[in-house]
């Protein structure tokens, strides 16, 4: 089996691109917004005196994740049914279960991370994850 490195490298960056402006629309919004305002004194929640790093970071480590995805998901295709639609969900089906049930559920129980934020980190990671499926679907 081969894989066009190319068209996949490609759908990792657009997949990056994609969820960071459509999660930055949801962490941006202002119920959301609110709700991390209520926690920013928290001494479970980093603060960040510097936005543009916060941001540098963030999109890097998007970015690195798309693309380990969009490798993943380069190989595994061949399994899916073949429809774009289809198989985008069904990947973010595979995201939510292996990517972010893992990382809230351990946050839950091994730190003091607000509850409220760990409900908001999973709704957002759910949308997270069907973009990212959806968009590495579409392209790959």
């Amino acid at each position: 089996m081969t894989i066009n490195l190319l068209q996949t490298i490609w759908g990792g960056f657009l997949a990056s691109i994609v969820w960071f402006i459509i999660g930055g629309i949801f962490y941006m919004n202002p119920l959301v917004s609110k709700i991390h305002k209520k926690f920013e004194n928290s001494p479970a929640v980093k603060q960040w005196n510097n936005t543009k790093l916060f941001l540098i970071y963030m999109y890097l480590f998007i970015l690195l994740e798309c693309l380990l995805f969009a490798l993943v998901y380069s190989f595994i295709k061949p399994v899916f049914p073949g429809g774009v639609i289809t198989n985008g969900l069904i990947l973010g089906l595979v995201l939510v279960a292996v990517n972010l049930i893992p990382s809230i559920s351990g946050r839950w129980i091994l730190s003091t991370y607000p509850n409220k934020l760990l409900f908001v980190d999973f709704i957002g990671g759910v949308l997270g994850s069907f973009v990212i499926g959806l968009t590495l679907a579409f392209i790959i």
